[in-house]
């Protein structure tokens, strides 16, 4: 009987699969198969003879005892496999010519239908459907089932009433509910039988994780070699879909609903989930040795010193160790980009330890007279130290990498691979469908944003305490021009002074913190080109020159709004006092220089571009009149009122300092300081937040003129009023 024989083969192939693979792990016979090698390749025992007694070479040789032994079950399970799928195919290829049968008509999965000359495979589902529920063939339905699986007889999973009349079945005995019911029973068990590919890597997984608690030198292989084991499976999904390709294109005359070509397309592209699973305890416990293998080199590379960090030479040995661990992991793609996640708890922890070597309190505290503390000298180092980390990493990274291709995010989608795209140089076989809407990163990607995120804004919070100091220093010397200012109100044009007093302050202080305070932070390596994208760079600070200048671009934003409403408290209803204040704007930008790095592109411009076109457009303001600033920036149709360079606020708060001193300054009126003033102004958002607060100002001089009982208001007040009503009803609208 047709059944019983694929039954017995089907039992045969189980049976040497069993065996195979049972001396394959086998302790005694691993060990033997060592010795015997050893003897070989000593050429015997003899006199002169030096016998392989080192431990760390009887661990070698029975590493590769188990390799080659595993390597041949693999070949074995391939090989079965094949057969499997050969037999399946032929059952559903080859058909009965009998004529006993070919008269008859039979069941099937999909539908009741009379088959001249039905297939093998269909005789026997025939068979099944009506006898299903005999408990003594299950073991006959299920090897049944396994070649089906094999071969991948699946029809399609759509269920379609059966129309079916029952008068006309075969076996009057046999009901029509029960052939609906034994036929769904055997569409499910099909659907979720996964072939003898299925049953012999769930016996493959029985048997190491068995194998493995029984003996910890197996379980050192199989875990700590994880790559290698990974490779033999990946090496046999990639030759069973080679050779299931090459059947398909054999057999194309296979029943036409036995493989459908959505289906064949799946085979080609999924790695099936029983490989994963067998694979999933080896996987998990090799990520936990590679991240112990990373922490520990990390631990010990600061274990050796309190303060400084670690010197040059651990810190390579901690990149090295990553390096390593990327390049273990190069055989497939989703294994790297586990290894990957791994360095970015790495980096995690490096920057952890690092943060606990930060110096605070009064040993790094900003003495702007004095020279560097030990404390500033340590915290400089640590930012070079992060730089120096995140730049050699992610140097040593790519070159581990240069010759694999990336993966991009467009070569991946929500359902399927691009099968003409490739995995890091054809490294990495496109076979697993992913099942997230979450794409797949680039690992040189997600190294880059790891050092990022941790490194970066590490650096970042070194450098802020310090440099929020300078900027206090900053805001104290310009606040001494209100003063300055005061004292030029009655000197004619010719005796005011080239250049302020407080500039010159100003200037001297950030050449002085440039020398005394930033000049250890490194410098970027000859290597790094230095065009004006630098700006845009992604990953790590490739210097401390560099974190130095991202950090202060909010300091320099502040610095420059600072100065910008300073000086629009500066009373400038002198044409000589405007003409002083727009020269001395030349001379801010350039007391601001020392903090940057022109050579490297950090200009003003390219730091805060938004800032720094206010700076630059103010002083055109100074010698308009106050006629032509409303015509410029109060009028419908005039073009100053469309530019973003300069906020309306600011210029409105210039025009109250051309008004006479019977018109108070708003925030006079309202009992600040100018200090306290200023910082209102900078941390507002919102402008006609501002614009509200000048209006309320203007409407407390009414007030006072209202009890003065004065007739006549002066010119500059009618021009502040159309100003602030047009700019605070268009934000209304």
């Amino acid at each position: 009987m047709l059944m019983d024989v694929v039954h017995e083969l089907v039992t045969k192939w189980k049976s040497e699969f069993v065996s195979v693979l049972s001396s394959s792990v086998d302790i005694d016979s691993l060990t033997q198969r060592m010795r015997t090698r050893q003897k070989i390749q000593q050429g015997g025992s003899g006199p002169g003879r030096a016998s392989l007694s080192a431990v760390g070479g009887q661990a070698a040789a029975f590493h590769v005892a188990v390799w080659t032994s595993l390597d041949g079950t693999i070949d074995k399970m391939e090989q079965l496999i094949s057969c499997s799928r050969l037999l399946g195919l032929t059952l559903m290829k080859q058909r009965e010519t009998h004529i006993d049968v070919c008269m008859t008509s039979i069941y099937r999965l999909d539908q009741y239908i009379s088959e001249l000359y039905p297939s093998l495979a269909e005789l026997l589902i025939h068979e099944m459907l009506i006898d299903w529920q005999n408990n003594k063939n299950s073991e006959k339905y299920s090897s049944i089932l396994l070649i089906f699986a094999s071969a991948n007889f699946k029809e399609s999973l759509t269920r379609q009433e059966d129309n079916i009349d029952s008068s006309s079945a075969i076996d009057n005995s046999i009901g029509h509910k029960q052939i609906n019911d034994n036929r769904a029973n055997i569409r499910n068990a099909l659907i979720s039988n996964e072939g003898f590919l299925g049953w012999a890597s769930d016996q493959l997984a029985t048997k190491l994780s068995a194998v493995s608690n029984q003996s910890p030198v197996i379980k050192e292989v199989l875990e700590g070699e994880y790559p290698k084991l990974l490779k033999l499976i990946l090496d046999l999904e990639r030759r069973v879909t080679s050779t299931l390709s090459n059947e398909l294109s054999n057999n194309s005359n296979c029943d036409q609903y036995t493989l459908s070509p959505i289906h064949q397309q799946t085979i080609l592209e999924q790695l099936p989930s029983c490989l994963v699973r067998a694979l999933h305890p080896f996987e998990t416990a090799y990520l936990s040795r590679s991240v112990s293998r990373l922490f520990d080199r990390v631990t010990l590379a600061f274990s050796t010193s309190t303060t400084a960090g670690p010197d040059t030479n651990e810190l390579n040995d901690i990149i090295q160790t990553a390096a390593n661990e990327l390049a273990y992991a190069t055989v497939h793609h989703d294994l790297l980009y586990k290894v990957t996640r791994n360095l970015d708890k790495l980096i995690a922890l490096f920057a952890t330890k690092t943060e606990t070597l930060i110096s605070t309190g009064s040993t790094c505290a900003v003495q702007l007279t004095d020279s560097q503390t030990l404390g500033q000298q340590n915290n400089i180092h640590l930012v070079n130290l992060l730089c120096q980390f995140g730049t050699n990493l992610q140097l040593t990274v790519n070159k581990r990498l240069n010759n694999l291709n990336t993966i991009t995010t467009s070569n991946i989608n929500h359902k399927n691979y691009n099968k003409s795209s490739t995995f890091l140089n054809e490294t990495f076989p496109l076979t697993t469908t992913i099942e997230t809407t979450t794409p797949i990163k680039n690992p040189l990607q997600l190294i880059s944003e790891s050092t990022k995120n941790h490194l970066n804004n590490l650096c970042n919070s070194i450098l802020n305490p310090f440099l929020l100091d300078i900027n206090n220093k900053i805001d104290e010397i310009l606040s001494s021009m209100h003063n300055e200012y005061d004292s030029y109100q009655n000197v004619s044009v010719n005796e005011l002074s080239s250049k302020s007093k407080y500039l010159q302050d100003l200037q001297n202080f950030t050449a002085r913190v440039r020398q005394q305070y930033l000049s250890d932070l490194s410098q970027p390596p000859k290597f790094v080109n230095t065009i004006p994208n630098i700006f845009t760079q992604s990953g790590c600070y490739v210097c401390g020159e560099f974190a130095l200048q991202d950090a202060l671009k909010p300091i320099l934003t502040m610095c420059v709004n600072s100065y910008l409403w300073r000086s629009t408290l500066i009373r400038s209803s002198k044409e000589s006092i405007r003409l002083k204040l727009a020269a001395d704007y030349k001379d801010f930008e350039l007391a601001l220089m020392p903090l940057c790095s022109p050579n490297y592109g950090y200009t003003l411009s390219k730091l805060i571009p938004e800032s720094y076109e206010q700076l630059r457009d103010f002083p055109s303001i100074l010698s308009m009149e106050n006629e032509q600033l409303i015509q410029t920036y109060a009028k419908e149709d005039s073009v100053g009122s469309s530019s973003n360079h300069l906020l309306p606020s600011l210029i409105c708060q210039h025009m109250f300092s051309r008004a006479p001193d019977e018109i108070r300054y708003p925030h006079i009126v309202a009992g600040w300081s100018t200090n306290y003033y200023v910082s209102w102004l900078v941390k507002r958002k919102n402008d006609t937040e501002r614009l509200v607060f000048l209006r309320n100002g203007l409407s407390a001089y009414v007030h006072e003129v209202q009890l003065r009982q004065q007739r006549e208001y002066p010119p500059i007040y009618l021009q502040l009023k159309e100003f602030l009503d047009y700019h605070i009803g268009k934000d209304q609208k």
